[in-house]
């Protein structure tokens, strides 16, 4: 804040009162964390947690083999269980996945990675070879026998292959510059087929013949693979996909809240609808036309409701908008009507308030000096730069500055001594005189 003191060299001085103290300016504080700071360290911290999950159910299978605990290989009784090579290779993805949170650059973090995904996607990828080609490469049993007595045991399904496959490749591929949009359509396709098997489940599917059969994989699979995709999303939340989820903004609310919502309650919708075929009430294409109702009722709700968040977010915006607005115009009011000398700039050196008691000291009103600069040049007397000296040197001011006395040249070519004192303000108000 500049502030001239007194209009005559020859007027007595007012009493002088001490400063207060500098209060401190937005620049000095530090600055708390923002909305999307807090929703990345949430994101980063549950990929560590699906991470570990998905590791703990590979262990838990792994068990289930070695001590012949059927609950373990396969959680629905008589369905599909997963294999021994399965577990390890979701073991080997979950280690990887663990490492791939890690944002510096390490030698040891990038071997770890290539080791552990380039193993699980070796795995994979044999598997598939041997669904295509019909070869037994040895890799079915390698960890654990298997006494299953049809179809080739200890082989894992070509969907959960192919699965593990994509996820890996992700991994491998994710911090090379320019590729990361690329694994992330892997990890899409990775996440359509586990749920393409996950809804069988909750159709009630007990074997999946033709086309299906390719498809099929153990329910704790199915659900750790969609972890793993997750996970693998959520370790870069401020990369692709995700950088709108974590916007602090209404967008970011929006996607938040009804994501979930328009995966989970189709899903929940078709369960519904088959129960009615289950216990013979309808046939199955009812079923479809019940589901397909349900789920234009619901979805046009969720639009409604996101519709609802953000006319609330707007009405604040308004609200915000028009407070700043009615404390501007109070400041404004308050800056002219003082009798005191003062005028408040941006760093453009424009003018954005001007006191009366400026006007009449100087003779020059907004109007006559719309910027700092043009002020300078009429009254600074010919000759002389220290006002142009001293408002350069106190752009950079971060506290209350005393510039002492400078000549002022008045409209009427009158000559006055001034003295000069500026604050800075901080945001679009730079400076007050």
């Amino acid at each position: 804040m500049n502030r001239p003191g007194t209009p005559d060299k020859n007027e007595e001085y007012p009493v002088k009162h001490p400063d207060p103290p500098p209060v401190p300016l937005p620049d000095e504080v530090a600055d708390a964390p923002s909305a999307r700071d807090e929703l990345v360290l949430r994101f980063h911290l549950t990929s560590a947690t699906l991470s570990v999950a998905v590791i703990a159910i590979a262990v838990g299978v792994l068990l289930g083999w070695w001590w012949s605990i059927p609950a373990l290989t396969s959680i629905v009784p008589g369905a599909t269980t997963m294999k021994a090579n399965t577990a390890v290779a979701l073991l080997l993805t979950g280690l990887a996945l663990l490492v791939h949170r890690g944002e510096k650059y390490t030698r040891r973090r990038e071997l770890i990675l290539k080791y552990c995904a380039g193993a699980a996607g070796t795995i994979a990828f044999l598997t598939i070879l041997e669904h295509l080609t019909g070869w037994n490469l040895r890799v079915d049993q390698l960890f654990i026998a298997d006494d299953a007595l049809s179809g080739a045991p200890g082989r894992m399904s070509l969907a959960t292959a192919v699965c593990l496959m994509l996820v890996n490749v992700a991994l491998l591929i994710a911090d090379t510059p320019g590729r990361y949009r690329i694994a992330q359509t892997l990890i899409a396709s990775a996440a359509v087929l586990a749920t393409l098997n996950g809804v069988g489940y909750v159709f009630g599917l007990e074997a999946f013949t033709g086309v299906a059969s390719y498809s099929a994989m153990a329910l704790h699979a199915s659900i750790s693979i969609l972890l793993t995709c997750l996970a693998f999303l959520f370790a870069r939340p401020q990369d692709g996909l995700m950088d709108a989820v974590v916007d602090g903004g209404a967008g970011g609310l929006i996607i938040r809240q009804l994501l979930p919502a328009v995966y989970f309650l189709p899903l929940l919708l078709a369960w519904l609808s088959w129960q009615g075929v289950r216990a013979g009430w309808y046939e199955a294409s009812f079923a479809m036309a019940v589901f397909v109702a349900l789920t234009i009722n619901v979805l046009s709700y969720a639009i409604w409701a996101g519709g609802h968040l953000l006319r609330g977010f707007e009405h604040k915006r308004q609200a915000a908008e028009g407070l700043r607005a009615h404390s501007e115009e109070r400041l404004r009011r308050a800056v002219a009507d003082a009798p005191v000398p003062m005028i408040i700039h941006d760093d453009g050196q424009q003018i954005l308030h001007m006191s009366r008691g400026w006007s009449d000291l100087c003779g020059y009103g907004l109007q006559d000096t719309p910027k700092l600069t043009d002020w300078i040049e009429k009254v600074e007397p010919s000759g002389t730069s220290a006002l142009t000296t001293y408002f350069a040197d106190v752009r950079t001011a971060t506290e209350t500055v005393r510039g002492g006395e400078f000549p002022v040249r008045t409209s009427t070519a009158a000559e006055r001594f001034w003295e000069f004192s500026t604050t800075p303000l901080g945001g679009a108000a730079s400076e007050a005189v």
